[in-house]
């Protein structure tokens, strides 16, 4: 669903382990939403759209740079 630059750029972000492995879905969504600045707490429910906009906004950003970095 993302491409790798988007998702491997997003975990190194937030400081995820990369014995982790490519996320699922729903650990990439609290990735994106944690991005958006959804706190993630118990009683907060899933991300909504404002957070998940704001973290997709980033998420472009960070690909963008990955890609500036890590291509030859």
């Amino acid at each position: 669903m993302f491409e790798e630059a988007e998702w491997k750029s997003a975990c190194a972000v937030v400081k995820r382990s990369k014995e982790a492995g490519e996320p699922t879905l729903s650990e990439f969504i609290a990735i994106v939403g944690k991005l958006g600045g959804h706190l993630g707490r118990k009683s907060d429910g899933a991300p909504g759209p404002q957070s998940i906009w704001q973290g997709l906004a980033r998420v472009r950003d960070f690909a963008c740079a990955w890609h500036a970095f890590h291509e030859k």
